[in-house]
């Protein structure tokens, strides 16, 4: 049986954990991915932890295409390889994950959108 395309909810949500994770890096807050890639599963329907990474990578492809995170080294969260052939059009889920970090905030993500 061939899995379900991601839904926006799924693909937004995810989105944000990875925000998340990028903050964390840029901060050097302790922020384990496991445990956020183990904490997803159940509210994604239980998809693979795989399936969740694979993700994960699509959008650290989007983001150095877009020049999302240049706060980071690399333009990603380290640990995230940018995928090769990523999905197209996620990039609006990270985008606008990062707009309510920046929007909610501490103003901590805007380090990592900027290149500091």
């Amino acid at each position: 049986m061939k899995p379900q395309p991601y839904s926006p909810q799924e693909n937004a949500l995810i989105a944000e954990q990875y925000v998340k994770l990028a903050v964390a890096q840029f901060t050097g807050a302790k922020l384990v991915k496991s445990d956020v890639v183990k904490a997803l599963i159940p509210q994604l329907n239980n998809r693979s932890r795989g399936s969740i990474e694979s993700k994960f990578m699509n959008f650290s492809a989007k983001a150095v295409e877009f020049n999302l995170l240049p706060g980071l080294p690399f333009g990603y969260v380290k640990g995230y390889k940018p995928a090769s052939k990523a999905q197209k059009g996620i990039e609006q889920y990270l985008i606008l994950a990062l707009a309510r970090e920046l929007w909610d905030g501490t103003h901590i993500a805007a380090g990592v959108v900027e290149n500091v």
